[in-house]
C-alpha cells in the first residue's frame, strides 16, 4: 500500500482508500483496489494471524523520514509486537530499512528524503528492536555500490521496464532499474544467511 507507514498497517484508517498490490508467484501485480479491498488485507494482525508465517520480511521507512525518532521507535514496537504475537515460538522477523536516495531529472519529489533523515530511522529502528528482530540496513547494503555517487543512486533503466522513466523521472525515494536490481539481490543474499 504506498505512502504507508507500520501504524498504517496496525491500526489507522488513513489510508484505507489507497490501493493494495498483492503479488505472488502467479501474480505480478495484482490490484486488489483501495475502498473495496476487504480491511483483513489491509491489517497486518489478520494477515499474520491467517497465515502463521515462519519469517516474516518487512520493508518500512521511508515514509517516517520526517518523524520524531520517539514516533518511529512507537511504531516498529506495536510492529514488533504484533510480529511476535502472532507465532511467538516460530517466528523469525526480519526487517529491512531503506537506503540512499534515487538520484533525479531536475527535481526532488520528496524533500526530506536524505542520507541524515535515512540515518536516523534506520537508528531509531535498530534501538527499538534490539535483538528481537534482525536489522538489515539498506545504507550498509548499497555503500559499496558502482550506482552509488555521493549519497545518491545513479539511475539506469532496465531495458523493457518504465520504473525509471517518465513521471518515475523525479522520484528519489523508491528505488529503479539496476539500483532496485542490486538492492533487491543483497537483501536476498542477507536473509538468506
Amino acid at each position: 500500500r504506498g505512502g504507508s507507514q507500520p501504524a498504517d498497517w496496525l491500526e489507522r484508517k488513513s489510508l484505507d482508500s489507497v490501493e493494495v498490490i498483492y503479488r505472488d508467484r502467479s501474480h505480478s501485480r495484482f490490484n486488489l483496489g483501495g475502498s473495496s479491498a476487504p480491511e483483513c488485507v489491509k491489517r497486518i494482525n489478520s494477515i499474520l494471524e491467517g497465515h502463521r508465517p515462519k519469517r516474516t520480511v518487512l520493508f518500512f521507512g521511508d515514509n517516517l523520514l520526517s518523524a520524531t525518532p520517539e514516533e518511529i521507535r512507537r511504531q516498529y514496537r506495536a510492529l514488533v509486537e504484533r510480529v511476535k504475537h502472532s507465532n511467538p515460538i516460530q517466528s523469525e522477523c526480519i526487517l529491512i530499512t531503506p537506503t540512499y536516495e534515487m538520484g533525479v531529472s531536475n527535481h526532488r519529489n520528496v524533500p526530506s528524503k536524505n542520507k541524515a533523515n535515512t540515518q536516523k530511522v534506520i537508528d531509531a529502528i535498530r534501538l527499538e528492536v534490539g535483538t528481537s528482530c534482525k536489522v538489515v540496513d539498506g545504507l550498509k547494503l548499497m555503500q559499496e555500490s558502482g550506482l552509488k555517487v555521493g549519497d545518491t543512486l545513479k539511475r539506469v533503466n532496465v531495458p523493457g521496464t518504465l520504473g525509471c522513466l517518465g513521471a518515475a523521472s523525479n522520484d528519489n525515494i523508491h528505488l529503479c532499474g539496476e539500483a532496485a536490481q542490486e538492492f533487491a539481490r543483497k537483501v536476498c543474499s542477507e536473509i538468506s544467511q
